[in-house]
């Protein structure tokens, strides 16, 4: 179950892991992962949109909050979120987003990667958490899926 009550509120596709890497870690972790899923064709379609001055933000952000947030008596320790180009698409202010919560358990890291998209993005949203997770797996051999599908 997802433990953010911000999170709860979107839509999407949400794989749990738990690592023994360090909170410390995840950002490296994250660049890794949005290296991972950023192909050479988003970042054309956002080089395209930064020419064709689209009001997309592509990049690294802190996911907001949402007005529940405060009522949320499990806060993750740690939030970070991408915005990338939908492919070639990108260049027409499409993009897509991942965020990563991480909470620290002691001796573990929960982390949920989350793909947020409509009916039509599940696939997409799948072999992005896919790629999150290898990532992780190159960094923590020992890191586990708790919950969502990473096939």
């Amino acid at each position: 179950m997802i433990k953010a009550k911000g999170i709860k509120e979107m839509s999407g596709t949400t794989t749990v892991l738990t690592t023994n890497l360090a909170l410390s870690e995840m950002e490296t972790v994250f660049r890794q992962i949005a290296k991972a899923i950023r192909t050479p064709l988003s970042r054309l379609g956002e080089m395209g949109a930064r020419v064709n001055k689209r009001s997309v933000e592509f990049g690294f952000y802190t996911p907001s909050e949402t007005p529940f947030t405060s009522l949320d008596d499990d806060p993750p320790d740690f939030t970070v979120g991408l915005t990338y180009g939908a492919g070639f698409t990108g260049q027409f202010g499409n993009f897509r987003t991942m965020h990563m919560y991480v909470w620290n358990r002691g001796e573990k890291r929960e982390v949920h990667l989350h793909v947020p998209h409509s009916f039509t993005g599940a696939a997409h949203a799948k072999r992005s958490l896919r790629k999150g997770f290898e990532v992780f797996q190159k960094s923590d051999s020992d890191v586990t899926v708790q919950e969502g599908l990473v096939s």
